[in-house]
């Protein structure tokens, strides 16, 4: 889905159900902040990704590090590759 009406950097929030049916619930909302803009303002001012995988079955993993980079800003969006144990 392309979004092309997203205003760089603002913070927008979602919900999402199952089925377009009445009778499904909608989710608790969420929010995403929209990268940076292609100007040539932000051109230098990198959208900056986190990347990871395998979060293992012990008690160290990132998912602390992860909120942590999210609310401090020093990631805009996460990629999760899959195998959340």
């Amino acid at each position: 889905m392309r979004l092309p009406e997203l205003k760089p950097r603002a913070r927008y929030s979602y919900r999402v159900k199952a089925s377009a049916s009445a009778a499904e619930a909608w989710s608790d909302a969420f929010e995403f902040r929209a990268p940076y803009g292609h100007t040539a303002v932000t051109a230098e001012l990198p959208t900056r990704v986190a990347i990871y995988g395998d979060m293992g079955n012990y008690a160290k993993n990132n998912m602390a590090n992860l909120q942590r980079d999210c609310e401090t800003s020093a990631v805009d969006a996460i990629v999760h590759m899959g195998d959340r144990a």
